[in-house]
């Protein structure tokens, strides 16, 4: 019988994230170039990873919703969900 690992399944786990995280870069870059141009390659991806764990906060975890996330972050700011009114909308701060 065929036994994965968790160190196994994490490390699927991270090279799944890492190729949605260049996926999304690259529709990003199509999509919202004015709001990308500032960004080099590892600058769109880092701040990609945080919006996501940002977004994580918040219980969204799908890809779409990362890149939905992502995109709100993009044209709000990345902490926009600190605004009282978003906030209360999220969680009910």
């Amino acid at each position: 019988m065929l036994r994965i690992t968790q160190e196994q399944i994490e490390s699927f786990d991270g090279i799944a994230r890492a190729n949605f995280y260049r996926r999304l870069a690259v529709y990003l870059r199509e999509v919202m170039p004015e709001e990308t141009a500032g960004y080099g390659n590892d600058a769109l991806l880092g701040y990609i990873a945080t919006s996501a764990q940002r977004a994580s906060m918040h219980q969204i975890e799908t890809e779409s919703g990362i890149a939905q996330w992502t995109c709100l972050a993009l044209v709000l700011g990345l902490d926009f969900d600190d605004n009282l009114t978003i906030c209360e909308y999220l969680r009910g701060c």
